[in-house]
């Protein structure tokens, strides 16, 4: 497997699960604790400085709460439920600790004094979609320069989820947790994946079917953050794919540079078939590729 993957959930029984099969459990316990020696000897201005130095190289950042993934687990009378034990985040406390100089010290302290190495990193919560195409094949946009993570990498269709559809505008201190129903974080999650695709490939929502989850990689390159795996069939070919995507006018078109299409037959050998392209991946993408390989039982790499 590839350095920069970790698999954290692979569904079990080889079928994907749509949403009626997923269930959250949002809790405030399933929250970054902020209560790390590290971070208490640095005091807050660890993550502020963070922050601060990152604006001031990509102006364009900003600051949105997030899902916090602490736990994916199978649940059900014969496990077919996928349970997801979430918290919430921001985007500011992500880079401030899964990027910190500090996060061997924080996952180092998580794993002595919670036998948890992610206790103290904000795991901002990724979706990321395995779109095929109607002659099947996967898609990959190459990354933005001005993009904060794996700019001018190849990368699936994704970003986050936002807590903010569910609670409104609010700032991460100011989320009750406790308060939000697990139904309508699963229908968030599943309908982010969505948005993602239609706003940065330009694939109508009527040419899209429903997202299914495949399971969960972790990024090692930015301190085991989780994202979710969700496969997407689409109902356009790669030309038309493509020429909807070069219209260039999908809300987040300023997000990649380019596109390309690998045949699904070929994804498990990718790897090793074409390592220069494999290497031009974005770890998210890889993850993505090794997920859907375990998921449907097909020889990986």
């Amino acid at each position: 497997m590839d350095p920069h993957v970790e698999v954290m959930h692979v569904i079990h029984d080889g079928a994907p699960k749509l949403e009626t099969k997923v269930q959250a459990q949002p809790s405030p316990t399933y929250n970054r604790r902020k209560d790390s020696p590290t971070e208490i000897a640095i005091g807050n201005s660890m993550i502020d400085n963070i922050w601060a130095e990152r604006q001031q190289k990509n102006p364009r950042l900003f600051n949105g709460t997030k899902f916090r993934l602490h736990g994916v687990r199978d649940s059900g009378t014969s496990g077919e439920i996928v349970e997801l034990l979430v918290g919430v985040t921001d985007y500011k406390e992500y880079l401030g600790t899964n990027w910190s100089p500090k996060v061997n010290e924080l996952k180092e302290d998580g794993q002595r004094l919670h036998n948890n190495s992610q206790t103290f990193l904000s795991d901002a919560l990724g979706v990321g979609a395995f779109v095929v195409t109607k002659d099947n094949c996967m898609i990959l946009q190459r990354r933005s320069p001005h993009l904060a993570e794996a700019s001018g990498l190849w990368d699936v269709p994704g970003g986050h989820a936002e807590p903010c559809e569910l609670v409104g505008d609010l700032s991460l201190l100011d989320i009750d947790v406790s308060s939000m129903c697990g139904k309508e974080v699963v229908h968030e999650i599943f309908s982010s994946i969505l948005r993602e695709v239609v706003d940065e490939v330009n694939i109508p929502a009527e040419c899209l079917e429903p997202p299914r989850y495949l399971g969960t990689a972790k990024n090692t390159s930015s301190a085991g953050r989780p994202s979710m795996v969700f496969e997407i069939r689409s109902t356009l070919t790669c030309d038309e794919v493509l020429a909807r995507y070069n219209e260039g006018n999908q809300s987040e078109a300023d997000e990649s540079t380019n596109i390309t299409f690998k045949p699904v037959n070929t994804i498990h050998n990718l790897q090793t078939e074409d390592p220069q392209f494999w290497s031009s991946m974005a770890p998210s993408a890889k993850g993505n590729i090794t997920v859907y390989c375990l998921a449907y039982g097909l020889r990986t790499f």
